[in-house]
């Protein structure tokens, strides 16, 4: 991950909430500003305990949201200004962990067309995928027979191919079918996605879910 990316895009998003850890407490803040290689700024809520938690520790731990990943960092603290704001100088990271992707958990609401092709037997079906996170999606077909479920087997392997919005390439995937529920005259089927699918799909996949987060007002 390009640190200095990241910031810059932090900075063009003035008032990013983070979480910060100074001692034994927790403060809320939002990023507004920094110096690249030397510092951040923080704008923390003016109280007693704040106060007496940052003037009594050396170092911050932040916790923060970007690019669908929870990250975080520890730095030293620089200097804390008490003026009409107060801002919370911590020196630039040297280094951001990954501490949670959120687009491996979080199901993104969609409603394209797909079509999935069994590995087994080679049949096609048309349908809508319903949901997707970057490690499998729901999957539902037209059903007017009923046994129609019957004809899919969990952890059989099938492919799916699907064009992405804003996307004018089609786009395949492979998965497994790991549960089938008949749901009226439908069929979802739950599939997850194999480890060795095209890099470059399952990029423009998570940038998709990405996106979608981000429309979803907190």
């Amino acid at each position: 991950m390009d640190k200095e990316k990241l910031f810059n895009g932090l900075l063009a998003e003035v008032g990013r909430p983070l979480n910060l850890c100074v001692g034994e407490h927790a403060i809320r803040g939002f990023f507004v500003g920094f110096k690249p290689r030397e510092y951040l700024i923080i704008d923390v809520p003016k109280s007693g305990e704040v106060s007496d938690s940052i003037n009594g520790a050396d170092t911050a731990v932040g916790t923060f949201c970007a690019s669908g990943s929870v990250l975080q960092f520890e730095s030293p603290i620089v200097d804390f200004i008490q003026s009409s704001a107060w801002l919370l100088m911590v020196a630039y990271p040297r280094k951001i962990a990954e501490i949670h992707n959120l687009r491996q958990s979080y199901r993104a609401e969609c409603t394209f067309p797909c079509r999935l092709v069994t590995a087994s037997d080679l049949k096609e079906y048309s349908g809508l995928m319903a949901d997707v996170s970057s490690g499998g999606c729901r999957c539902t077909l037209p059903s007017t027979q009923p046994g129609h479920a019957r004809m899919f087997n969990l952890e059989s392997k099938v492919l799916l191919e699907f064009k992405l919005p804003g996307n004018s390439g089609k786009k395949g995937l492979l998965g497994e079918i790991l549960h089938v529920e008949r749901h009226g005259s439908e069929i979802a089927l739950g599939i997850k996605f194999c480890n060795d699918n095209d890099m470059e799909t399952m990029e423009e996949l998570g940038e998709y879910i990405s996106i979608m987060m981000t429309a979803v007002p907190s």
